[in-house]
């Protein structure tokens, strides 16, 4: 015998910014017969507000057939009682609307006719259960919903003869004879969030890519930057000509040398020419050195002689070989 009852229990299905599609509200009776994911195979579209519903029939359960009234609608601030933006609609973690399936549940009868009401009262206890829902989201526990008086105009549902006829109101999506058959195609429910959204392939080859070349010109930059600063803290020296003073006596000789800023040494030889007179440079006249350097200027000590004349006695170039410094 077909068990008729002229109530109906609201059910809600969705999912939460991370969380996939899930039975939000069930009605007791199914919750109790462990028979509530039967909802879940109902929901296969989106049926916009205000629009006709979607009516289908269930038979195979042990609670009786049943008939499944139910409409979608996307999830608006407000109705997670935001109050900045309420009317800015809700999205999950991917960036899509998020949607509510609402509706309600009536056992052995058939709606002929759905009134707005009964819509209404379901809806408003699938926004109130998605609320919850929407702030625990991960910890949440599903909602039991409690039978309401039925104002639709319905008829009897028959669990042999009458599934299979198309409800004379609304959208039929519905009418299997099984719950398994209701599963052929698969439910709008079966979209569920990736772990983790990631780009496609070729996305990660050209990113990857990028970030190789990133790190290599990375790398050019920071050794550039180092041999340029090398360069920049090395001090900058001077170059000047070394001057002739090739002939010129010993005196006048490092005098010049000292005003172009280099040092001279004296290197005293036995020679032909006049005692005290230069006769050889190194480096020699007109090359270029660093400002600082040494020239060794070689100087007569005349025919034979081996020590300065007694006119550049004691200066302090003018040291005989003996008393020089080696080099």
């Amino acid at each position: 015998m077909t068990d008729v009852s002229t109530s109906a229990w609201a059910f809600a299905v969705a999912r939460g910014h991370t969380a996939g599609y899930q039975l939000l509200l069930a009605p007791d009776f199914l919750v109790a017969a462990r028979e509530s994911g039967l909802l879940l195979n109902q929901v296969q579209g989106e049926v916009p507000e205000p629009g006709p519903p979607a009516i289908a029939d269930i038979a195979g359960p042990a609670s009786g057939p049943l008939c499944v009234v139910h409409r979608t609608a996307r999830l608006l601030g407000a109705d997670v009682g935001a109050t900045r933006q309420p009317q800015a609609a809700l999205l999950d973690r991917a960036g899509r609307p998020l949607v509510l399936a609402y509706g309600f549940v009536c056992r052995g009868i058939r709606v002929a006719a759905d009134d707005d009401r009964d819509l209404l009262r379901a809806r408003e206890e699938a926004v109130a259960t998605y609320r919850q829902f929407y702030a625990a989201e991960a910890d949440f526990v599903p909602a039991q919903s409690h039978a309401y008086p039925l104002r639709s105009a319905v008829t009897p549902l028959d669990r042999q003869t009458d599934l299979g006829r198309a409800p004379g109101h609304g959208q039929v999506t519905g009418g299997a004879a099984t719950p398994a058959a209701a599963q052929r195609e698969a439910p709008w429910t079966s979209q569920i969030l990736p772990t983790r959204p990631g780009p496609p392939p070729a996305r990660r080859r050209t990113a990857l890519l990028a970030g190789l070349l990133v790190a290599v010109l990375a790398v050019f930059g920071i050794t550039a930057a180092f041999v340029y600063r090398g360069q920049a803290d090395e001090p900058t020296v001077e170059q000047v000509a070394v001057p002739n003073v090739i002939g010129r006596n010993e005196a006048d000789a490092t005098q010049r040398l000292r005003d172009e800023g280099l040092v001279p040494e004296i290197e005293w030889v036995p020679n032909g020419g006049p005692a005290g007179t230069v006769v050889a440079s190194d480096p020699e006249p007109g090359g270029r050195v660093p400002r600082g350097s040494t020239v060794r200027l070689t100087v007569s000590s005349g025919p034979g002689g081996t020590s300065p004349p007694p006119s550049t006695a004691g200066s302090p170039t003018s040291a005989p070989p003996s008393s020089r410094p080696p080099r």
